[in-house]
């Protein structure tokens, strides 16, 4: 198994080699970690949700100009991915719907944004985002998103391949909306040698 270090080293050199091509890359390397060795400040946040939760898991993210905590876990039969800064402040949750379980009222600009901009594309993960309002006590704000008392996302994470009409090879791309399905970030998804994603 690659250690971080080793992980971390290419993709870094990779990312200088880029200069500023465009779009931009996703370069995240993901370091799962057991749950005695998670921070105890984000383990107290999540204290009134992990008995009840299943499949949790842990991790420390290292990025370009970044370093986040993430942790997975299934919730009353939902996904949810939670992330927190470096300092351990809450920064978003996001859920892992399957794409043929969308609504049709999210499904359509969504579709139809690719549908506009590639000539094929295939749907291969989609995310609903929420992210923390300052000054909201952290567990409040995750109670309202497990419960399902907070409907409305703020935003969508979308990862695609996408082909335009001029190449013959998909790229495959993270996509994030804002919650009126505008368009505000678009990154590339690499792969290191060894055929893992990096994201």
């Amino acid at each position: 198994m690659k250690s971080k270090s080793n992980i971390l080293f290419p993709v870094l050199l990779f990312w200088v080699m880029l200069g500023n091509a465009q779009p931009p890359v996703k370069l995240e390397v993901e370091q799962s970690i057991r749950r005695q060795h998670a921070p105890s400040e984000i383990l107290e946040v999540l204290s009134p949700f992990l008995e009840q939760a299943r499949r949790i898991r842990f991790f420390r993210e290292t990025g370009i100009d970044q370093v986040t905590w993430e942790v997975k876990m299934v919730y009353n039969g939902r996904k949810f991915s939670i992330e927190f800064f470096e300092d351990f402040q809450l920064k978003d949750v996001e859920e892992l719907i399957r794409w043929r379980r969308l609504e049709d009222s999210v499904k359509g600009p969504i579709n139809e944004h690719f549908s506009e901009n590639y000539s094929r594309f295939r749907i291969k993960r989609f995310q609903m985002q929420f992210f923390s309002d300052t000054g909201v006590d952290p567990q409040s704000f995750l109670s309202s998103i497990f419960s399902g008392e907070r409907h409305a996302p703020d935003g969508y994470e979308v990862e695609a391949e996408v082909r335009n009409t001029d190449s013959r090879k998909f790229g495959f791309f993270e996509y994030q909306f804002d919650k009126e399905f505008r368009l505000i970030n678009k990154r590339q998804i690499i792969q290191d040698p060894d055929g893992n994603l990096l994201f």
